[in-house]
């Protein structure tokens, strides 16, 4: 009996998701995900492999955190979450990797000013640390 009725219940969500158009919309969006995919910045091999590395770590965290915080860790909307993340962090770091490199100078500049920011804050909270 739990079972016609759990079916019952997913025929009527689908003839109103189907009805109302957000199945067309829900295609729509799963296209654009596999379009933007496709379509990444020009990067260079080095910097794809970078990008590559870095959406691997920070999606896989990202899920991973959200859905043990959740209780849901090993459930299907995972997959789905993290395709979506995935492309999305993958597109992000593409566009600052062809960026940086397209100005590296002003790029390493700023890179060099967050580390001597970093290195300074650092060496002044150690020392204010034994005052």
């Amino acid at each position: 009996m739990n079972a016609i009725l759990s079916g019952l219940t997913d025929l009527v969500v689908l003839m109103i998701t189907a009805i109302s158009g957000l199945l067309e919309k829900a295609v729509t969006f799963l296209l654009w995900l596999v379009k933007l995919d496709l379509t990444e910045n020009s990067v260079s091999s080095f910097g794809e492999v970078i990008v590559k590395a870095a959406t691997f770590a920070i999606t896989y965290t990202v899920v991973g955190w959200i859905f043990k915080t959740l209780g849901w860790f090993n459930s299907k909307a995972m997959k789905l979450v993290y395709v979506i993340i995935s492309t999305v962090v993958s597109f992000g770091l593409c566009f600052v990797v062809s960026l940086f490199e397209k100005h590296y100078a002003i790029g390493s500049i700023v890179v060099l000013a967050i580390f001597v920011v970093a290195s300074v804050h650092r060496l002044i909270s150690s020392t204010n640390q034994y005052s």
